[in-house]
């Protein structure tokens, strides 16, 4: 067979091998996105199923990209939600909030008592990894793959079953969000860590199985996205 023929057909399916890989994201349910539009991530993306016996302990994980404080300025700069669920950058400063619905036992109507932990001081203009492990009463918020907060609620967290969450609602933020990911089981220190090692991309994929680095810039107008 012509060596050409060959050469050919080895870099044809290098070139597929790595374009199923970035449309396939294994370790994330969505490529680089718009933060500032709003998209549905359905249960069936998440692989959410309505026998699953542990959907109420649960992580999420996302990466997100801040490029311009001012926009959106004295309102709540959506990461993502879903009912009883909210996860977002605070009004005016560059703070992380979780919200979540919870209610007193003894209350027969369940009357709504919201809870809230958050995490001060948020870096802008650099990828940053979120994840929100929920196990009972316990949420733990990771920040690049380290354990930043531990907030334990007095209250019962309320459970919704939903048609899935919506990422960057009511206009989100300027930047990008990456990767979002949800697990079936609160995580652990060690599992944070691999997920932000393994960063918010996927141009590290030549680098990985074929021994090449390879560097991504995105720019814009002449100027350096991210």
């Amino acid at each position: 067979m012509d060596i050409n023929l060959i050469l050919i057909f080895i870099l044809v399916v290098v070139i597929l091998y790595v374009i199923l890989k970035v449309v396939t994201r294994p370790d994330g349910v969505t490529g680089i996105l718009d933060a500032k539009i709003p998209v549905i991530v359905s249960n069936n993306d998440m692989s959410i199923y309505e026998n699953d016996e542990d959907i109420y302990n649960h992580s999420y994980s996302i990466w997100t990209y801040i490029k311009d404080w001012t926009y959106n300025y004295g309102a709540k700069k959506m990461i993502f939600e879903k009912e009883g669920l909210e996860v977002f950058f605070t009004p005016t400063q560059n703070d992380l909030s979780v919200k979540v619905s919870t209610y007193d036992q003894s209350d027969a109507e369940m009357t709504t008592i919201p809870f809230e932990c958050g995490i001060s001081n948020i870096p802008v203009q650099k990828w940053i990894n979120i994840i929100v492990s929920l196990n009972n009463k316990n949420m733990d918020i990771y920040i690049n793959g380290k354990l930043a907060k531990t907030c334990v609620m007095s209250n019962v967290r309320q459970s919704f079953t939903s048609n899935g969450i919506t990422l960057t609602n009511n206009n989100g933020f300027s930047g990008y969000t990456s990767k979002f990911n949800y697990l079936k089981q609160p995580i652990d220190p060690q599992t944070a860590w691999n997920i932000y090692k393994k960063g918010w991309d996927e141009s590290n994929i030549l680098s990985l199985n074929f021994g090449y680095d390879v560097d991504v810039v995105v720019t814009k107008n002449g100027e350096s996205v991210f």
